[in-house]
């Protein structure tokens, strides 16, 4: 990683070795080691923050509720924070009388911390995740089990208890939540994995490419280039089921009046997906399906051919079908690739990067000579 801006470190060295020629017998090896040092730092420290994010991709990941909760506000006795100050006299040591504040105890003997109203949801995967009242209220109907949980506290005036519902395991009444994480894919600025083809502007308009959804939680649409609310919410329930199960995430990709050349595009502008995706691409005329082609990371063949085969023969396209059969079929076989296979690639730090380094490395340098000559340093 470094390996490419060495080189830059001959800066800093350069005037160094001015700095002890010019000023022999007045720079003072703490003064030599501040001026080299801090560029030196400051210049390896930017590329190691470019290098991240070249080498860090965001994946989407998927639960559902199993209890959601309803704290009520509740207040308790604390230690009191609001110290009491009282005016003395003293002598100071040239013997005049003077006066200073000091601490004298607190003002109160206890202060009272008020808790509001807290809405909750635990997932499947361990999480807390707040909601609104709203929520919290539609899912207590939803699921129709609503509880009384006295919470036995320590409190002063007001005793807040808890109220709770929990999921029944009924597909149909599931709340999911999709967020996203951040992971090391050396793949997405590689081009010796991709080297076939490069997507440009035109491509992204001329095939209809799809960008990946930024908004998630409660509004993740799985299924790009086709509106049907219905068939989303199922695959994204699909999805939550096997988020922690399978670590698994779906997305149903659809192209209109396009050859399958477009989801070969498709996979080259979203450097194959993610490591956790199943992204399965169908072209339609009408609404007839010409084609279906799946990119994945998932080494299991057999799986990626049966999806492209069964979901072609199905000739008319409808949605909620697709959704039902990925849902069926995919996790019986989904094997996620693990990323570490790709740790032999060499992510190299962008040219901004490299610039960057370059006048940062090179001010600090002018910046630590005028610096440390005017420093006195014992």
């Amino acid at each position: 990683m470094f390996g490419e801006i060495l080189w830059m470190l001959i800066i800093p060295a350069i005037a160094l070795g001015a700095m002890m020629s010019i000023y022999r017998h007045k720079v003072t090896w703490k003064e030599a080691t501040l001026q080299f040092l801090v560029p030196v730092l400051i210049c390896l420290g930017t590329a190691g923050i470019f290098y991240f994010c070249s080498s860090s991709d965001t994946e989407y990941l998927n639960s559902y509720a199993q209890t959601a909760h309803y704290e009520e506000p509740w207040n308790e006795r604390v230690s009191c924070s609001h110290p009491r100050y009282v005016t003395e006299s003293y002598t100071d040591s040239n013997g005049k009388s003077q006066t200073r504040s000091v601490q004298d105890g607190y003002q109160h003997s206890y202060d009272v911390d008020d808790h509001g109203p807290r809405y909750y949801v635990k997932d499947n995967c361990g999480s807390h995740k707040g909601i609104s009242k709203t929520l919290f209220k539609e899912l207590s109907t939803r699921w129709d089990n609503r509880k009384f949980k006295d919470m036995h506290r320590s409190y002063h005036t007001r005793d807040g208890d808890m109220y709770f519902t929990t999921f029944d395991g009924n597909f149909d009444k599931m709340e999911t939540f999709t967020w996203t994480k951040t992971y090391k894919n050396k793949v997405q600025n590689s081009d010796s994995v991709f080297t076939e083809l490069e997507v440009e502007e035109d491509d992204v308009e001329f095939y209809g490419l799809h960008d990946y959804n930024t908004s998630y939680q409660y509004s993740y649409e799985p299924i790009y280039g086709w509106a049907d609310a219905a068939a989303s919410k199922k695959l994204t329930k699909f999805n939550a089921i096997n988020g922690k199960r399978k670590q698994l995430h779906m997305n149903l990709l659809v192209f209109h009046d396009k050859t399958m050349e477009a989801a070969l595009y498709q996979q080259a502008y979203w450097k194959g997906g993610n490591k956790n995706e199943f992204n399965v691409c169908i072209g339609l005329s009408g609404q007839t399906i010409k084609w279906c082609k799946v990119i994945t990371w998932c080494e299991v063949d057999i799986l990626k051919i049966e999806t492209e085969q069964d979901i072609g023969d199905m000739e008319k396209f409808d949605a909620e079908v697709v959704v039902e059969y990925l849902g069926e079929n995919v996790p019986k076989k989904w094997i996620r690739k693990e990323f570490e296979d790709f740790e032999y690639i060499s992510v190299e730090i962008p040219f901004a990067g490299k610039i960057t380094c370059f006048i940062l490395i090179t001010l600090s340098t002018i910046g630590m000579c005028i610096v440390t000559h005017k420093m006195d340093i014992n």
